[in-house]
């Protein structure tokens, strides 16, 4: 079933699992794959288009790529399906948007050039990982 929720859809599924548990098991995979400076911010109260924010940097392609990969498939095994995917590894910044939350996988030089914690810079830093 489907329910509209600030212009996001989200999926009500039996787990009940919510929109920060399935950040946090992003940030449990990006961290066991080596992923570093994972942040994970809540947008709920200050945006419109999402929830929360993960963000995170890695050291190759060959690491976005692989990690991508990996999050959206564990993700899916538990019940969260991915809405859309912008970005490839070559350009430095993949974005993964699963409606309740979107993830941010950069190389350090893109991460650097975008900032995107200075963005919302109210937004709570629920986990911040070096």
């Amino acid at each position: 079933m489907y329910q509209n929720y600030n212009h996001k859809m989200i999926i009500e599924d039996t787990n009940k699992y919510t929109s920060l548990d399935y950040s946090k098991k992003a940030i449990e995979i990006s961290s066991d794959a080596l992923a570093s400076e994972i942040i994970l911010l809540d947008l709920k109260f200050i945006n419109g288009f999402t929830d929360y924010f993960v963000i995170l940097t890695v050291s190759s392609k060959r690491q976005a790529d692989s990690l991508s990969d990996k999050i959206i498939k564990e993700l899916k095994l538990i019940g969260c399906g991915i809405i859309n995917s912008e970005g490839k590894s070559n350009d430095g910044w993949v974005l993964l948007d699963f409606g309740g939350f979107v993830i941010h996988i950069f190389n350090a030089e893109k991460r650097e050039f975008y900032n995107l914690e200075s963005a919302w810079p109210d937004a709570p830093k629920l986990i911040n990982l070096l």
